[in-house]
Protein backbone atom coordinates (compact mmCIF):
# COMPACT_ATOMS: atom_id res chain seq x y z
CA UNK A 1 0.00 0.00 0.00
CA UNK A 2 1.38 3.40 -0.97
CA UNK A 3 1.61 5.91 1.82
CA UNK A 4 1.47 9.65 1.10
CA UNK A 5 4.83 11.36 1.17
CA UNK A 6 5.52 13.64 4.12
CA UNK A 7 7.18 16.02 1.65
CA UNK A 8 3.88 16.97 0.00
CA UNK A 9 1.95 19.86 1.60
CA UNK A 10 -1.67 19.23 2.45
CA UNK A 11 -4.17 21.29 0.42
CA UNK A 12 -7.03 20.53 2.78
CA UNK A 13 -8.57 23.54 4.56
CA UNK A 14 -8.80 23.54 8.37
CA UNK A 15 -12.25 22.50 9.56
CA UNK A 16 -14.34 21.42 12.50
CA UNK A 17 -15.05 17.71 12.41
CA UNK A 18 -18.06 15.91 13.79
CA UNK A 19 -16.23 13.00 15.38
CA UNK A 20 -17.82 9.72 16.54
CA UNK A 21 -19.08 10.14 20.09
CA UNK A 22 -18.85 13.94 20.07
CA UNK A 23 -20.59 16.81 18.36
CA UNK A 24 -17.68 18.94 17.15
CA UNK A 25 -13.97 19.12 17.80
CA UNK A 26 -11.43 21.83 17.16
CA UNK A 27 -9.38 21.65 13.98
CA UNK A 28 -5.62 21.52 13.87
CA UNK A 29 -4.65 23.91 11.13
CA UNK A 30 -1.16 23.93 9.68
CA UNK A 31 0.11 26.96 7.82
CA UNK A 32 3.40 27.37 6.14
CA UNK A 33 5.28 30.52 7.17
CA UNK A 34 5.29 31.63 3.52
CA UNK A 35 1.49 31.65 3.28
CA UNK A 36 0.88 33.60 6.48
CA UNK A 37 -0.45 37.11 5.90
CA UNK A 38 0.65 39.91 8.23
CA UNK A 39 -1.96 40.21 10.94
CA UNK A 40 -1.70 42.56 13.94
CA UNK A 41 -3.57 40.07 16.18
CA UNK A 42 -1.60 37.04 15.04
CA UNK A 43 0.42 36.99 18.27
CA UNK A 44 -2.85 36.26 20.15
CA UNK A 45 -3.40 32.92 18.40
CA UNK A 46 -0.84 30.92 20.43
CA UNK A 47 -2.09 32.50 23.66
CA UNK A 48 -5.83 32.15 23.05
CA UNK A 49 -5.97 29.34 20.49
CA UNK A 50 -8.29 29.19 17.52
CA UNK A 51 -11.38 31.35 17.75
CA UNK A 52 -13.56 28.58 16.31
CA UNK A 53 -12.50 26.29 19.17
CA UNK A 54 -13.28 29.02 21.74
CA UNK A 55 -16.73 29.56 20.20
CA UNK A 56 -17.47 25.84 20.41
CA UNK A 57 -16.39 25.68 24.07
CA UNK A 58 -18.43 28.79 24.85
CA UNK A 59 -21.51 27.45 23.09
CA UNK A 60 -21.21 23.90 24.45
CA UNK A 61 -24.30 24.10 26.74
CA UNK A 62 -26.47 24.81 23.71
CA UNK A 63 -24.58 22.70 21.16
CA UNK A 64 -24.77 19.67 23.46
CA UNK A 65 -28.56 19.74 23.10
CA UNK A 66 -28.28 19.19 19.35
CA UNK A 67 -28.07 15.77 17.83
CA UNK A 68 -25.68 14.97 15.00
CA UNK A 69 -28.74 13.91 12.99
CA UNK A 70 -30.26 17.39 13.29
CA UNK A 71 -30.49 19.41 10.11
CA UNK A 72 -27.49 21.63 9.27
CA UNK A 73 -29.90 24.59 9.10
CA UNK A 74 -30.70 24.08 12.80
CA UNK A 75 -26.97 23.88 13.63
CA UNK A 76 -26.50 27.13 11.66
CA UNK A 77 -29.32 28.89 13.55
CA UNK A 78 -27.93 27.82 16.91
CA UNK A 79 -24.40 28.85 15.92
CA UNK A 80 -25.73 32.22 14.77
CA UNK A 81 -27.25 32.81 18.20
CA UNK A 82 -24.06 31.70 19.98
CA UNK A 83 -21.88 33.98 17.85
CA UNK A 84 -24.31 36.89 18.24
CA UNK A 85 -24.17 36.58 22.04
CA UNK A 86 -20.35 36.24 21.93
CA UNK A 87 -20.01 39.34 19.75
CA UNK A 88 -22.41 41.39 21.87
CA UNK A 89 -20.36 40.53 24.95
CA UNK A 90 -17.12 41.47 23.18
CA UNK A 91 -18.55 44.83 22.08
CA UNK A 92 -19.82 45.50 25.57
CA UNK A 93 -16.48 44.64 27.15
CA UNK A 94 -14.28 46.31 24.51
CA UNK A 95 -16.26 49.46 23.84
CA UNK A 96 -18.05 49.93 27.15
CA UNK A 97 -21.47 49.95 25.47
CA UNK A 98 -23.57 48.17 28.07
CA UNK A 99 -26.81 48.33 26.08
CA UNK A 100 -25.74 45.97 23.26
CA UNK A 101 -25.96 42.67 25.14
CA UNK A 102 -29.32 43.61 26.70
CA UNK A 103 -30.80 44.41 23.29
CA UNK A 104 -29.48 41.18 21.78
CA UNK A 105 -30.82 39.11 24.67
CA UNK A 106 -34.24 40.75 24.37
CA UNK A 107 -34.38 39.95 20.65
CA UNK A 108 -33.34 36.34 21.19
CA UNK A 109 -35.82 35.85 24.03
CA UNK A 110 -38.71 36.93 21.78
CA UNK A 111 -38.04 34.16 19.28
CA UNK A 112 -36.65 31.33 21.41
CA UNK A 113 -38.80 28.58 22.98
CA UNK A 114 -39.35 29.22 26.70
CA UNK A 115 -37.65 25.99 27.78
CA UNK A 116 -34.39 27.15 26.17
CA UNK A 117 -34.28 30.63 27.73
CA UNK A 118 -32.16 29.51 30.71
CA UNK A 119 -29.48 28.48 28.20
CA UNK A 120 -29.21 32.07 26.99
CA UNK A 121 -28.49 33.17 30.55
CA UNK A 122 -25.96 30.34 30.87
CA UNK A 123 -24.14 31.57 27.76
CA UNK A 124 -24.12 35.15 29.01
CA UNK A 125 -22.58 34.01 32.32
CA UNK A 126 -20.15 31.64 30.52
CA UNK A 127 -18.64 34.61 28.69
CA UNK A 128 -16.86 35.42 31.97
CA UNK A 129 -14.75 32.30 31.41
CA UNK A 130 -13.51 33.90 28.17
CA UNK A 131 -13.06 37.44 29.53
CA UNK A 132 -9.51 37.68 28.15
CA UNK A 133 -10.68 36.83 24.64
CA UNK A 134 -11.83 40.06 23.00
CA UNK A 135 -11.86 38.74 19.44
CA UNK A 136 -15.01 39.64 17.56
CA UNK A 137 -16.28 36.99 15.13
CA UNK A 138 -16.37 38.50 11.64
CA UNK A 139 -17.51 36.29 8.82
CA UNK A 140 -18.14 32.65 9.60
CA UNK A 141 -19.40 29.53 7.85
CA UNK A 142 -20.87 26.28 9.04
CA UNK A 143 -21.02 23.73 6.26
CA UNK A 144 -21.99 20.10 6.01
CA UNK A 145 -19.14 18.34 4.23
CA UNK A 146 -20.65 14.86 4.46
CA UNK A 147 -23.32 13.13 6.51
CA UNK A 148 -21.10 13.01 9.59
CA UNK A 149 -18.80 15.99 9.11
CA UNK A 150 -19.55 19.65 9.70
CA UNK A 151 -17.02 22.45 9.33
CA UNK A 152 -16.89 25.74 11.21
CA UNK A 153 -14.57 28.47 10.08
CA UNK A 154 -14.61 31.97 11.47
CA UNK A 155 -12.66 35.17 11.09
CA UNK A 156 -11.30 36.90 14.19
CA UNK A 157 -11.56 40.70 14.23
CA UNK A 158 -9.91 42.89 16.85
CA UNK A 159 -12.03 45.87 17.88
CA UNK A 160 -10.20 49.07 18.62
Amino acid sequence: MNQPSNDMPSREAPRMILAPGSKLRAPRAKRSPDSAKPNPGQDLVPKLGKLSAAILRYGAPLLDRLDERDDVALWRDVMKMIITLWNASVVEQSCGDESVLGEVRAGIEKTMPLELLPLVETLVRRRQLFADDLRFVGSWTLREVSGSEVTLQCEAVLLR
